[in-house]
Parts: structure tokens; C-alpha cells; sequence
């Protein structure tokens, strides 16, 4: 069995999700001969203050924490 995980922002329509779901579960289907039924979709749903533009931390979210040194 096949899975597809997805990370996404607060604020797409479950139609939208659907949607997405869709398209991919087609792509992937046809490019490994997987049956769509046999791939597992699952959706993340966060706040966004992880996500990173370009390598910099996104606007209006809370600074990087330092990192360690181990």
C-alpha cells in the first residue's frame, strides 16, 4: 500500500481538499500502477508558523528557536 501525506494551512474548503485529494491519488495511480484504492491520503492541518518562505521564517510568526549544539 501507497501513502500520500500532505501538509497544509487552516483554511481550505473540504471541496478544496477533495479536490486535491483527487488529482493526486489520479497522478500517483497512473505514474506506479497503483489503484487508487490501494493509496492511503492523509491531510495535515496546521497554523502555518512552521512553514518557511524562500528559507526565511514566515511573517507574523514567532522567531526560529536556537538550535543546539549536540
Amino acid at each position: 500500500m501507497s501513502m500520500i501525506s500532505c501538509d497544509m494551512r487552516y483554511g481550505r474548503s473540504d471541496e478544496q481538499k477533495r479536490a486535491l485529494s483527487a488529482g493526486l491519488l489520479r497522478v500517483i495511480s497512473e505514474a506506479t500502477g497503483e489503484p487508487a484504492g490501494n493509496i492511503f491520503f492523509v491531510i495535515r492541518e496546521g497554523r502555518g508558523i512552521n512553514f518557511v518562505s524562500t528559507g526565511n521564517i514566515c511573517p507574523n510568526s514567532p522567531k526560529a528557536m536556537p538550535t543546539t549544539k549536540s
